[in-house]
């Protein structure tokens, strides 16, 4: 059976999802999910509604951005790197918020790559394009789509300034719990499921020092009028209560580059 992709272990079990069968990495230092088969660029996904996905998120990235300012990972004259970029919504928030206008995509959708660039957006279909002094990059609800994690982050790693920083997220396929009820498993292209040691795991071996696991509300659109804001108030503080008690089930951390010795 396939071999976990983050720590090389052999997997201890399996089961089946929505979407496909899932195997579970038997050391129990990594704890890592997978799926079992999937073709190369399984995980790529098409976006339909550009446009509509924007305004979708417009709201969401605005206080997104703010919060990043806010934790010190960018500002206007930051250098930034947007890895996945799809239809653009982040870095033109970037743009259209901070006043950020050092922004690259990386993007491998060709109609997306057309989307950008008709947004006046910097696109390259190849990281190895792009320069290796960014202060910020972004890996925003991706690293779960891709074949090989470890080596993504490990091509980051070579694109980041050595005091620059990673901000990362992706939904957790396992709580400290052991459950598995969780956003990970809903969307068809999904193939990585990470749990807090796995990603962490990622990040070492890739030459990134994670932070402290980050609750950021900011990170969920709201919804509209006094009742859907209390709603969505409710929402941030029941994750919160959540996580403490099961472990976050969205993994969400600011991650540095280790400074050779």
């Amino acid at each position: 059976m396939k071999r976990c992709p983050i720590c090389e272990g052999a997997p201890s079990g399996s089961f089946d999802s929505k979407f496909l069968k899932v195997l579970k990495c038997g050391n129990g230092d990594c704890g890592h999910l997978y799926a079992a088969a999937a073709p190369p660029q399984f995980g790529v996904q098409q976006q339909l509604d550009p446009a509509a996905k924007q305004a979708r998120y417009m709201e969401r990235n605005s206080r997104l951005v703010r919060y990043w300012s806010r934790a010190g990972l960018l500002n206007g004259n930051s250098k930034v790197l947007d890895f996945g970029a799809g239809s653009g919504h982040i870095s033109m928030a970037l743009r259209d918020v901070l006043g950020v206008d050092r922004i690259t995509c990386v993007e491998a959708n060709t109609d997306s790559v057309t989307w950008l660039r008709h947004c006046g957006l910097e696109v390259k279909t190849d990281l190895d394009a792009c320069s290796t002094d960014y202060d910020a990059i972004l890996l925003v609800e991706l690293i779960e789509h891709v074949d090989d994690p470890v080596s993504l982050l490990r091509a980051l790693r070579s694109r980041i300034a050595l005091d620059g920083q990673l901000f990362i997220s992706t939904p957790g396929g396992e709580l400290r719990s052991g459950s598995r009820r969780t956003s990970a498993y809903d969307t068809p292209e999904h193939i990585h499921f990470f749990t807090e040691r796995s990603l962490e795991l990622a990040l070492e071996r890739a030459g990134f020092k994670r932070g402290d696991w980050l609750s950021v509300p900011e990170m969920y659109p709201r919804k509209t009028g006094p009742a859907g804001y209390i709603r969505s108030r409710a929402g941030d503080m029941l994750r919160a209560v959540d996580a403490r008690l099961r472990g976050p089930s969205h993994l969400i951390t600011l991650a540095r580059p280790i400074r050779p010795c």
